[in-house]
Formats: C-alpha cells, structure tokens, sequence
C-alpha cells in the first residue's frame, strides 16, 4: 500500500494532466473558479469604492471653501 501512495504521490508532481485530472475529481476545478469569479466581483466593488471616493471629494472640498470664507480664511 505504501508503494501505491508514493506512485501517487509521484505522478501527481510530474504529471500536470494527472493532476488536473485528480483535482477536478475532488472538486477543486469548481472552486479555484469560484474563487477567480469572487477575485473579479471584489475587483469590481473596489473600482465601485474608489469611483464613489472620487465622487465624494468635490462636495467635501466645496463645503471646506464655504468654511474657509465663513472664516475669513483663517483656520482654527
């Protein structure tokens, strides 16, 4: 039996179909594609962040030249 592990054990390091092939048995093809499909949908929602962000910085920075004539440009 210990014979058998360490060919299997050889086969998947040298072979890459071997691999693939034992990979997609367990389940693992379906999940490394999950988690390229979450790795895009968090890129997506970041870009959404930033653009959001960037959208933000006109009204705040507005509002800070409101304040600043309020003032009389000084700051406290």
């Amino acid at each position: 039996m210990f014979d058998l592990k360490r060919q299997f054990l050889e086969l998947l390091e040298r072979d890459v179909e071997f691999r693939y092939a034992v990979a997609g048995y367990l389940g693992i093809l379906e999940i490394l594609k999950r988690l390229d499909a979450m790795e895009a949908e968090i890129k997506m929602l970041w870009q959404e962040v930033k653009a959001l962000r960037e959208n933000q910085e006109g009204p705040w920075q507005k509002a800070e030249k409101a304040n600043e004539g309020k003032r009389g440009g000084k700051t406290e």
